[in-house]
């Protein structure tokens, strides 16, 4: 019997993969003690499940499956393979029709073939659905908790040092004195006038890069000083609160700041709008990055931002993904996307939830004393006008309508008269997701465009 293994770890806060390396040696153990061939091991590393990003290494597996490169699969646990219901039946589906065996360290054998064992696995995942929004629901409670008490939650941000107590664990964050003067060098520099562009090529010749490794450019110290944890400030949900940390800005600087990067004059380009089909929905199946539009010698590409590894040709791509969601449509199998669902840009969500923390910001400030009601007014004006666009963005869109109204008569016809933002929405209702993946050799290789299921709406 040919098998993969198939490993995944939700979170790996430390780096070194040891939780996907451990349901290796299990996998190969169990293996090796049913007499099954391990043809290949397909390992996701700190990729959640649940939270609907792809996992390249599974749909890699899947498309192998497909090819009948194995006919068993082994993984460490059931939950290790799926805990979306939309996921798990494409995966039934798969097993089905390619009489794929299942069997796993801890839960056993999972016969997807037989009715009873299709009901197990329902079962199984339905439970661990249930357990996981449980954990969630506590998760949100506590983060709610926190940001009242003002304790510091997420990453550490550049500016900043963490502390530690003896476990490692971090318990705080102090200002680090090489970062906390760069940040308020950049901002007494931008507050007196100058270029956000003009600090950060100055800041590249004197070889200051971000944590990451990366040159700074106007965008990502634009986002990095407009955070209000530099100037001591908690933000959740659109609330802000003081936080326990010591402050690297004053706050009437953050407003200043907010003021001045929400003033619509500065903008050099006013249209935001997606000029390109896939740009900001495909992403890249090596590191889960978004793909942008980029013509490289006079040809158009789909090139990732993260890894910068996977290019692709925008009208190879664009034309795999018309043609599979026309053959979609026209076979009537979205059926199942009928209720209303609201499209949330993780780009319009952030930007949304920070122009709201700034005018909580700044009200308190008004409310405190440290801001004059002019200038409350004067950020007012210049950030209410962007909050009311991005609102409407996020209004409820009828899936089935759009889909509906595609598929009413010539599909193809109906598509190529549809505008670009009805045909991006239409792709975001219909796939789960877009993927990406690194060609091997074939500049044609239709297997290297893969679409997520859609997760339950």
């Amino acid at each position: 019997m040919r098998a993969f293994i198939y490993c995944r770890i939700s979170a790996d806060r430390i780096g070194a993969g040891l939780g996907v390396e451990r349901q290796r040696q299990d996998c190969e153990s169990l293996a090796e003690t049913l007499g099954w061939t391990v043809v290949d091991t397909f390992i996701d590393n700190d990729l959640s499940a649940y939270s609907g990003k792809p996992r390249p290494a599974y749909l890699q597996m899947l498309e192998a499956i497909q090819a009948g490169a194995a006919t068993a699969i082994v993984a460490w646990h059931t939950d290790r393979l799926h805990r979306s219901p939309a996921e798990l039946e494409t995966f039934i589906s798969l097993c089905d029709k390619h009489s794929t065996i299942v069997r796993t360290v801890q839960a056993g054998e999972l016969d997807l073939s037989s009715p009873s064992g299709q009901m197990t696995a329902r079962i199984v995942g339905a439970v661990a659905r249930h357990e996981i929004d449980h954990a969630r629901k506590r998760m949100v409670a506590a983060h709610a908790q926190a940001a009242e008490n003002g304790r510091a939650h997420g990453k550490i941000p550049f500016g900043y040092s963490a502390v530690r107590d003896d476990s490692g664990a971090i318990t705080s964050r102090v200002p680090d004195a090489g970062e906390a003067a760069l940040v308020q060098e950049a901002v007494a520099r931008i507050l007196g006038g100058e270029a956000t562009r003009a600090v950060t090529q100055d800041w590249t010749s004197r070889g200051i890069v971000t944590r990451a490794g990366k040159p700074w450019n106007p965008r990502s110290l634009r986002e990095m000083l407009m955070r209000p944890t530099l100037a001591g400030l908690r933000s959740h949900r659109g609330s802000t609160s003081k936080g326990s940390w010591e402050p690297i800005i004053s706050e009437d600087e953050h407003v200043r700041l907010v003021a001045l990067y929400s003033d619509p004059s500065r903008r050099t380009n006013r249209d935001t709008r997606a000029k390109h089909l896939l740009s900001g929905i495909a992403l890249c199946g090596l590191c889960g990055s978004s793909v942008q539009w980029l013509s490289a010698k006079g040809y158009p590409n789909y090139a990732c931002t993260g890894c910068t590894r996977i290019s692709r040709s925008v009208k190879f791509v664009d034309g795999i993904v018309e043609e599979t969601l026309i053959d979609l449509v026209s076979n009537r199998q979205y059926e199942r996307v009928t209720e209303p669902v609201i499209s949330r840009q993780s780009d319009v969500e952030s930007e949304l939830a920070a122009l709201q923390a700034r005018m909580d910001t700044a009200a308190d400030m008004l409310a405190d004393g440290d801001l004059d009601r002019l200038g409350y007014q004067r950020v007012k004006s210049r950030v209410e006008p962007r909050l009311a666009e991005l609102k409407k963005l996020m209004r409820p869109v009828s899936s089935s309508a759009i889909l509906d109204d595609l598929r009413r008569g010539e599909p193809l016809q109906n598509w190529s008269r549809m505008t670009l933002d009805a045909r991006r929405a239409a792709i975001r209702l219909a796939f789960g997701g877009v993927v990406l993946l690194k060609s091997k050799g074939k500049r044609r290789d239709d297997t290297t465009v893969l679409f997520v299921p859609p997760r339950d709406l």
